[in-house]
């Protein structure tokens, strides 16, 4: 089922657990990833398009009219957290996670500085975040890019810093929904995700934004669904495609 229609467009197919209901699964999938056309931000939605005189002509001023504001918000899925947990962590001691419901959010780290050597110079760490949702480009749409950027429209004050980069999405091999971050380990950071909090945009490098078809995973492997590692076969069918 698409959630977001455009005819001959190209299209992400969004992978559910095979749990999932089929009178519950378009909710399931909107509580995680949307277009973010259809979830504007409140002050987005209020604010109006006003005119002001300048040089003695009328003009249109705000962002409602800015063409970067406009193509961010018509090419980019929001992600959002399916339901509520809370982070803390603590410089040189220890960082934690609890989550109201381990099915839908868990987390892990990467050492910054193994995996970026002199990087951050042992200033960020890292926390990434899984979500219950795997994903791949369907079928005939080819190698598909999505940006990871900071949700700073819709949630300004999330204290995680998004890592920014870009995933390939290949035909015939899906990967795990999931978000890195990076926070700063000189501070105490505690605070509280609620359910349906942004978590990230997904900005689409395509002309048009892919439409979303939900399919139910025939792999019901727990233990599997949130692994996201990037094997040989992922790294080659990417290849072959580019």
């Amino acid at each position: 089922m698409k959630l977001f229609n455009n005819k001959k467009n190209k299209s992400i197919d969004c992978l559910i657990h095979s749990s999932i209901l089929d009178d519950q699964k378009d909710l399931f999938v909107k509580n995680i990833i949307q277009p973010s056309l259809k979830s504007q931000p409140d002050w987005w939605r209020r604010l109006k398009v006003y005119m002001i005189k300048e040089l003695g002509e009328e003009q249109k001023l705000n962002v409602k009219t800015c063409p970067a504001f406009i193509e961010l918000f018509k090419n980019s899925y929001i992600i959002k957290s399916p339901c509520e947990w809370m982070f803390e962590a603590k410089p040189g001691e220890y960082w934690k996670f609890l989550t109201s419901n381990n099915n839908l959010a868990q987390a892990e780290d990467h050492n910054l500085d193994i995996q970026m050597n002199s990087f951050s110079k042992g200033n960020l760490y890292n926390f990434k975040l899984k979500l219950p949702m795997r994903i791949k480009s369907s079928a005939s749409s080819g190698v598909l890019k999505l940006v990871y950027t900071q949700p700073y429209y819709h949630n300004y004050k999330l204290p995680l810093t998004v890592m920014p980069g870009v995933m390939p999405l290949v035909e015939n091999i899906d990967v795990n929904l999931s978000i890195n971050y990076s926070y700063n380990n000189k501070e105490h950071i505690k605070f509280k995700c609620n359910k349906g909090d942004v978590l990230a945009y997904l900005y689409c490098t395509e002309k048009k934004i892919p439409d979303i078809n939900i399919v139910r995973s025939e792999n019901s492997n727990s233990s599997e669904w949130f692994i996201n590692k990037f094997n040989s076969s992922y790294i080659n069918n990417l290849n072959e495609n580019q």
